[in-house]
């Protein structure tokens, strides 16, 4: 496979959130021939370049770059420190029951075997956090955090760059104008009400799922406005990318014949497209949402706000989308 000097990600994956983004980063990572950070969800084209990059600003301050960066070092404290040290064979919460530790458990024990068994992916992992948490704020430093790709295939999967605006996808296209581009679409009335299922599961909303006028606002809100808004997006993004760099998929692709849709990714991503690549997991759910039916009442009022989008999704793609816009024209019926 011949490969250009890396220069960031080969490939940005925008979208949309609540669309299959998280089962996508986990399959794509089992390849050997595809590399991704550690970290998923950069967020890099979010961030204001003038930011500050001071320790202090990003523990303790507000710009939605200082945040990104707080929650980015609690998730990997927690997924290679603090779960392991605290509750692993040999951490402290063990060691407390059992009146004894055991130098090979535990966090630091499995960062030995690692060592042992794979120094260059230890010391590989080690650099690359040390390299995002002590950097940051510039294109050099976005793009050499993929330097541990070497001739792998790369990618940026950040779901929330469909909301990007004109002036920040131009800023992306000078940075990496030979990116590909892949979009997973979903019906939007299921996108959202997904979303508002995961957050009411997670104790975040102080409404009851049965309230048709409460859902109705969340739903107006501009964030939840732009996530859903496939025409701004498609507007902004095409405008800078042609179509030959496309990779556009939908929800029902992933439910209904994942190990095919990841085939005809694998094949426009230009690495080895065979069934020996198809994770075993790949039929498996990755953060669903509680179950929840949808009330009569959510659903019309979500259909009145979503008929637009489906309008013109439908005229674009028709397909799956076909089935979008009449089931929320039932909705409405």
């Amino acid at each position: 496979m011949s490969r250009r000097p890396r220069q960031g990600p080969d490939f940005l994956c925008i979208g949309a959130p609540r669309c299959g983004t998280t089962w996508l980063y986990q399959m794509l990572k089992t390849h050997p021939q595809i590399w991704l950070p550690p970290v998923k969800e950069l967020k890099y084209f979010h961030s204001d370049p003038a930011a500050g990059t001071l320790l202090g600003q990003r523990l303790f301050g507000r710009a939605p770059e200082h945040q990104v960066w707080r929650k980015h070092l609690r998730s990997r404290l927690e997924e290679t420190v603090l779960a392991p040290a605290l509750f692993g064979s040999g951490g402290m919460v063990t060691w407390w029951r059992k009146g004894a530790m055991r130098l090979g458990d535990g966090y630091w024990g499995g960062r030995l075997n690692t060592l042992r068994r794979s120094p260059g992916r230890f010391f590989s992992d080690l650099a690359w956090d040390v390299r995002y948490f002590g950097g940051g704020g510039t294109d050099a430093w976005y793009c050499a955090l993929f330097d541990a790709a070497r001739e792998r295939v790369t990618g940026d999967i950040t779901p929330s760059y469909l909301m990007l605006d004109a002036a920040q996808v131009a800023r992306a296209h000078r940075l990496l104008p030979q990116a590909k581009i892949v979009l997973f679409l979903r019906d939007p009335i299921e996108r959202f009400w997904a979303a508002a299922r995961m957050q009411w599961g997670l104790g975040k909303l102080s409404f009851d799922l049965t309230d048709a006028e409460a859902i109705a606002r969340l739903a107006r809100h501009p964030n939840q406005v732009l996530r859903a808004d496939y025409q701004r997006a498609l507007t902004i993004w095409e405008a800078r990318y042609p179509p030959a760099q496309w990779f556009i998929a939908f929800y029902e692709e992933l439910a209904e014949a994942p190990e095919a849709l990841l085939m005809r990714l694998y094949r426009f991503l230009g690495v080895e497209a065979s069934a020996r690549r198809i994770p075993a997991q790949v039929r498996q759910r990755v953060l669903a949402a509680p179950p929840h039916e949808m009330p009569p009442a959510v659903g019309r009022e979500l259909a009145r706000q979503y008929l637009p989008q489906l309008e013109y999704v439908q005229a674009r793609f028709g397909g799956y989308t076909t089935r979008w816009l009449h089931d929320a024209q039932a909705r409405l019926a």
